[in-house]
Order: C-alpha cells, then sequence, then structure tokens
C-alpha cells in the first residue's frame, strides 16, 4: 500500500519495536503456514530457490572503471538539446572524478554502482566480499 509517510521517526520505531516484541514465535508459523496455504508450497519452494540463486550467485568478472565527467550541458527544450547536437561541445575545464564498480554474476545478472571515491569504493567491495564469504560458507 502506497500512503503518505508523514509520522516522526521516533513513532515509526516505537510501532516497529511494539510489533517485534508481539510478534511471537508462534505467530511468525502462523504467518507461514498462511502464506504457504494461501500460494501453494510450489510456488513458496520456488520463490526461496529463486533467491538462493541469485543470493549464490558469485562473481564472475569485477569491473572497477575511473571516471572524468564533465559539468553538465542543461536545456530547457527539445529544440535547444537537438541544436546542441548539431556541433556538441562539453566543457572538461571542471572535471568530477567518479568510480564505477561493476560486477558480472555467475547466473548472468549484473550490479552496477557509483562511488565517489576511493574509499566509498573499498568500501562498497568489502560488502560485495562480506556477501560472497558468507554465501560460500553456506555450500
Amino acid at each position: 500500500m502506497d500512503y503518505p509517510d508523514t509520522a516522526a521517526e521516533g513513532y515509526k520505531q516505537q510501532i516497529a519495536a511494539e510489533f517485534e516484541a508481539n510478534f511471537s514465535l508462534e505467530n511468525k508459523q502462523a504467518v507461514v503456514c498462511s502464506l504457504i496455504e494461501l500460494m501453494g508450497k510450489a510456488v513458496v519452494d520456488s520463490y526461496v530457490d529463486r533467491v538462493r540463486s541469485k543470493l549464490g550467485a558469485l562473481p564472475q568478472e569485477i569491473r572497477f572503471v575511473l571516471r572524468h565527467d564533465s559539468a553538465p550541458m542543461v536545456f530547457e527544450s527539445i529544440s535547444d538539446a537537438t541544436a546542441f547536437l548539431q556541433n556538441p561541445y562539453f566543457s572538461m575545464d571542471t572535471l568530477a572524478e567518479s568510480f564505477l564498480y561493476q560486477i558480472t554474476y555467475s547466473d548472468g545478472s549484473e550490479f552496477e554502482q557509483v562511488a565517489i571515491s576511493t574509499g566509498e569504493l573499498r568500501a562498497l567491495h568489502g560488502q560485495i566480499k562480506a556477501l560472497a564469504d558468507h554465501m560460500n560458507s553456506l555450500r
């Protein structure tokens, strides 16, 4: 359900804490049984297998790309943009440097994220490594 969220963060945290405190093991098991009954065991098993497959896919290729981007060219109309493209010129006087982190996984899926510093690139790689290490430990 989509609705405007106007509640204070503290109030939302209180709701979540109360829900968690009252969501007992018995309630969780009842919800699981209801979902399986409504959707069917085959559908649930298929979904679990797809999630495991996606999370368990290992990186086949990891790419780091250093990018130097120009300042953006901004247009207020299609005709202005069309006119610019007749003889485009991008000023490279003020370059913005960033890094592109790309992965192709063994299941064919791809991941891509921009990092604004080498520190952010290292942190992102650390998260990817932690997930891969965890998934490898489950095998």
